[in-house]
């Protein structure tokens, strides 16, 4: 503790230095001065102020502000003989907390002392109480997210009493008798968004893009990222606004992010089935290897853990002159075990090794070397991710085909054509339609993926990027007539929103339509 004596007379300092001393033996640090130039020299943290009311009779003096500000916990004790009204007002004014009466008594200054120690302690408390709050206010979204993830991952005892007690610690109003709904967040394109933005900057931008469309809210808390995947917790007032909002974030994140989002719902529990649903939500994802629906129900029935026995006939479709047909005939086996639950994350990973000795016993028989399989680069990429869906199954399949029967599969080649034919007609025809990519692959009888790989690997673009530059190059074409308004190019060339068709035509042609109708005058 450092105590400031501030006394004109310095026999009265010296005594109060001696009793000090005495009172808080070698614990304290004892200051004297007796000018305001000497109390605004000070460094040293001071703890408590002794100060002789002349001081304070004194006008208004820079030094009193100056100590205060160096010392915000600072206590005031006035000393002196019997102090006057004005005296005591002027105390009170300059923040004094007691009084020492003059001539000094060791008793009474050891008394003034323990309450100052006490209300030091108390000002200390409520210093820190008001730097956790702050602390509080600044990370409070963080310690929400942590509450809601660890009951999501089973940190918590399975206990309704303990769970709610656990919210109230971090100021959270969790009812332990209301229903909860878990959702779990997926792309079908993961691997395309993560090369392309950047895990973290993708589940960022996901996870942003959730709480403004589902609760209007950047803040919201009870949006997560568990790993790989945003996890939500619904309560019970937004069950029923739930699927609309989730179809809304579907459309918004093919919009601004080009995410294929798949929301999974999971059906209403107690705050202690919450890690239970996700659980089984988690696992549904992985098992559901159509990824059809952008919005998907998940109840709580057993799905199957067959083993799934591929047709003898597969063997004989390689030895064939359309060895390509095996594609097909697997996407038409494993599409209705998909949709009647059949197929889970296990099985299809030996439905694939199976695919795989199928493969290898052809390639023997042609003396071909089974790890030339694994060694095709390609190939093998496009093996690590065949059991997430049926899509990438079908296209691990048709890569291993063509490579082990090599010239037997150039009719593909020709088949890929019709297709990109296909999908460009369509685009073209329906320009000025808000045209879906689902829609453009069910016109080639293609799933969305499938058809997206194939115009890719055919064009060296995405089917988005070229219907975007179609839609560009008309808008165009029809500024450069001058012949129809920017609102009725836009509506022309698919865009109902004329804000969203001008930043799609400054992205791509750096410059906006009005500016580009300007320079070509």
């Amino acid at each position: 503790m450092v105590t400031l004596i501030l006394e004109k007379e310095k026999d009265n300092s010296r005594t109060l230095r001696r009793m000090l001393f005495a009172a808080h033996q070698e614990e304290s640090q004892v200051l004297t001065a007796y000018s305001e130039s000497k109390v605004t020299s000070i460094e040293e943290k001071i703890d408590l102020v002794i100060c002789d009311i002349a001081f304070l009779r004194e006008p208004d003096a820079p030094w009193k502000e100056i100590l205060r500000k160096k010392n915000p916990l600072m206590q005031l004790v006035v000393s002196g003989p019997a102090l006057s009204g004005q005296d005591i007002r002027r105390a009170m004014q300059c923040g004094a907390t007691d009084y020492l009466p003059r001539p000094y008594q060791q008793d009474v200054l050891r008394s003034v002392l323990d309450r100052c120690g006490q209300e030091q302690v108390v000002r200390r408390n409520v210093q820190q109480f008001i730097q956790s709050g702050k602390y509080w206010r600044q990370n409070q979204i963080y310690v929400h997210e942590l509450f809601w993830k660890k009951l999501c991952l089973n940190r918590f005892p399975a206990n309704p009493d303990e769970i709610e007690e656990a919210a109230f610690r971090v100021d959270i109003a969790l009812d332990k008798d209301a229903y909860f709904k878990i959702m779990v967040l997926t792309m079908k394109n993961q691997s395309e968004m993560w090369n392309s933005m950047g895990e973290g900057a993708c589940q960022a931008a996901l996870q942003k893009l959730t709480r403004m469309t589902l609760f209007e809210d950047p803040d919201f808390a009870r949006v997560i990222v568990i790993y790989s995947r945003i996890v939500v917790v619904l309560e019970q007032q937004e069950f029923e606004s739930a699927e609309s909002r989730c179809r809304r974030l579907v459309q918004r994140c093919g919009q601004e992010l080009g995410a294929e989002l798949i929301c999974y719902i999971g059906t209403p529990v107690f705050c202690e089935g919450i890690a239970e649903a996700y659980s089984q939500l988690l696992a549904y994802s992985k098992d559901d290897v159509l990824k059809q629906n952008g919005v998907v129900y998940v109840d709580k029935r057993k799905r199957g853990e067959n083993k799934i026995v591929l047709p003898a006939a597969w063997g004989d479709l390689l030895y064939s002159n359309q060895p390509l047909a095996l594609v097909t005939s697997v996407r038409s086996f494993l599409t209705p075990l998909a949709q009647s639950g059949q197929l889970t994350e296990q099985n299809f990973r030996i439905f694939q090794q199976d695919l795989l000795q199928l493969f290898f016993s052809y390639m023997e028989r042609k003396a071909l070397r089974a790890h030339e399989l694994y060694d095709n680069d390609e190939i093998y990429k496009l093996y690590k991710v065949a059991i997430l869906s049926i899509d990438g199954m079908c296209l691990w399949v048709r890569k291993c085909v063509e490579y082990i029967t090599k010239g037997m599969c150039d009719e593909n080649a020709s088949e890929n054509k019709k297709v990109i034919s296909g999908i460009k007609k369509f685009i073209h025809l329906n320009l000025s339609e808000a045209i879906s990519l689902p829609e453009i692959a069910e016109a080639v009888h293609l799933s969305p993926d499938y058809a997206t790989k194939i115009f890719k690997k055919e064009t060296g673009i995405t089917i988005k990027e070229y219907l975007i530059q179609e839609r560009m190059e008309q808008a165009k074409k029809m500024l450069l007539a001058q012949n129809a308004t920017v609102s009725e190019i836009a509506l022309e060339v698919g865009y109902s929103n004329l804000s969203y068709f001008i930043r799609a035509f400054r992205s791509y042609f750096h410059i906006t339509p009005k500016q580009f109708q300007k320079q070509k005058d």
